[in-house]
């Protein structure tokens, strides 16, 4: 038997306020202490409603293997235009062929639209909200679209203005601008379709809050210049956009650029030039509220703030390094926050930033939304890990020089060579030929100080899986190209630890405690030095004649501390 958990939280209104209203206010708000003013209708199944601890329940029973169409409503008895119709739903078995969701535009049993969100859970991976018509008795889908499998309570949210619909799970946006053929006027209640046993039940009727546009990935700003950034954010439906930028919050002004002059989009990057060098600026994102209320205007989506690279390489400069956050958002968290604290100029990630990155939802749940406060504050890099899996989302979302995942940049007085270690370094290979140019051209020989960050480790000392001693084929290929090109400082990941050891002159340091699970087994490699199984990250305090390193954990505790000289 599978079973789903619902919640009803319908809203009837002219218009969506500005504030949630109280229940009193509501023109519909249906008792949950029984069933009087709620109407059960079923087709070709039958649904067995009942109230109980303030909760409603619907019990299907088993229609001998039936699976067309066959459903269950719980309607409500008033009819209404405009509105904002919400369900929250868990859940609680296992049987294929269930979905739940939500009926509105109810004229009768042949007449009516509903949302349904399909478990999948008899074919995986095929979880998906779908958007229904039902006109004379035949049932039209007019949108579909892949989700997450509901393994915990989820919020789906209906919104009807005149006759277009938008619709969202958890505020994220699944449907927009889809027009209400036959009207938007009917009743509206609770949805239950499967052909097996089948359980759902429902609490609370309440104002729903009004389904704003929201950032739900950054802001975040890469590609850092002394006279240009690039920003980047993700809305949850394709929205109008501006950006304000000025040095201080009450100068700021409206951009001009091509990219805010074109269509609305969900996923935004904007290049934003003529900045002074080594200045503070503030920005804000704005959306189009004209998209959501009809009201002319422009509202707040999110805050970003960042340095310009210095023009000057004797200016000094902060930078920040963390990596290996993947797999624990609240730990990352802390170390995120930690070093957002920390003011860094420019920050950069080792790599392994989600456990999978072929899943696109663990982007924003193991990175943008636990390093939010990071990102929308420090300029960042990531030089990638494993766990990215060469996914076509790290080049979509982190528009690195050349779009590439290996190249170089010039900081003040650091020359900064990001390389992917997941890819051949062996003699005659592309990032391998790319690389011995880089040593060889003048911004690299310029800079005073060498510095290089990619995630595997040629040596490491840590890893609860004892045997790994580091990378066999980095120390081969890459280990000795950086000792003879005389590199200061390395900086890597992969083991969830923190190490620090020094061989021929060039400094290495792992820093993979941003939130993976921590690695404890210690075995001894006489030029590594330090080892410490904590979360941490790193601040590098960069000036011409001295680069003074420190690695803390999120509650301030210093690891290790060292100061290298040209």
């Amino acid at each position: 038997m599978r079973r789903l958990t619902l919640a009803l939280l319908p809203v009837i209104g002219a218009a969506c306020p500005a504030a949630p209203m109280m229940k009193s206010a509501l023109p519909w708000a249906p008792s949950l202490s029984s069933l009087e003013g709620w109407e059960p209708v079923h087709h070709r199944m039958e649904g067995q409603w009942s109230v109980s601890g303030g909760r409603i329940y619907q019990d299907s029973q088993d229609q001998g293997g039936l699976t067309e169409d066959c459903w269950t409503a719980l309607l409500g008895a008033q009819a209404f235009g405009d509105m904002t119709l919400s369900a929250v739903i868990q859940p609680l078995g296992e049987g294929p062929g269930d979905s739940v969701g939500v009926v509105f535009a109810w004229r009768d049993e042949a007449n009516h639209w509903r949302l349904r969100l399909d478990s999948g859970w008899d074919s995986p991976g095929a979880s998906r909200a779908v958007l229904e018509h039902v006109a004379s008795g035949e049932r039209h889908e007019i949108a579909q679209r892949p989700i997450d499998p509901l393994a915990d309570f989820a919020e789906i949210a209906v919104v009807i203005r005149g006759e277009t619909l938008q619709a969202f799970l958890d505020e994220r946006a699944l449907f927009w601008d889809i027009a209400l053929e036959g009207g938007a006027t009917g009743r509206a209640g609770l949805l239950a379709t499967g052909a097996g046993k089948a359980s759902y039940r429902g609490a609370g009727a309440e104002a729903a809050r009004p389904v704003h546009p929201r950032i739900t990935m950054g802001p975040w700003m890469s590609n850092i210049t002394p006279e240009s950034v690039t920003l980047s954010w993700v809305f949850d439906r394709p929205m109008r956009a501006q950006v304000w930028l000025g040095p201080e919050a009450s100068e700021y002004a409206p951009l001009d650029l091509p990219e805010l002059r074109g269509e609305a989009r969900d996923h935004w990057e904007v290049t934003i030039p003529g900045l002074v060098p080594g200045q503070r600026w503030l920005g804000r994102i704005l959306y189009g509220a004209a998209a959501i209320d009809g009201t002319p205007g422009w509202d707040v989506a999110g805050n970003f703030s960042f340095r310009t690279a210095p023009a000057d390489a004797a200016a000094s400069f902060r930078l920040g390094v963390w990596g290996d956050n993947r797999s624990d958002p609240a730990a990352h968290r802390l170390v995120a926050e930690a070093l957002a604290a920390e003011a860094p100029d420019l920050a950069i990630n080792v790599g392994d930033v989600v456990t999978n990155g072929l899943n696109p939802h663990e982007w924003r749940e193991e990175y943008f939304e636990p390093a939010a406060s990071l990102l929308a504050s420090v300029p960042t890099l990531i030089a990638i890990g494993n766990h990215e899996r060469d996914a076509d989302l790290f080049y979509d979302l982190f528009p690195h020089p050349g779009r590439r995942n290996w190249f170089a940049l010039t900081y003040g007085s650091m020359r900064l060579v990001v390389l992917d270690s997941n890819q051949p370094l062996r003699p005659g290979s592309p990032q391998r030929d790319w690389l011995l140019e880089e040593i060889e051209s003048p911004s690299f020989n310029a800079a005073t100080w060498r510095v290089a960050a990619f995630h595997h480790p040629p040596f490491s000392q840590g890893w609860d899986s004892p045997g790994y001693d580091g990378e066999p084929r980095i120390r081969r290929h890459l280990w000795p190209v950086l000792r003879d090109a005389r590199f200061h400082l390395l900086l890597l990941g992969h083991t969830h630890d923190y190490e620090r050891g020094e061989l021929d002159g060039v400094t290495m340091v792992i820093t993979g405690g941003g939130g993976s699970p921590l690695d404890h087994f210690e075995q001894r490699i006489p030029f590594m030095t330090v080892f410490d199984a904590s979360y941490q990250f790193c601040t590098v305090d960069v000036s011409p004649t001295s680069l003074d390193f420190a690695a803390k954990t999120p509650s301030g505790r210093i690891i290790d501390r060292f100061t290298l000289e040209p």
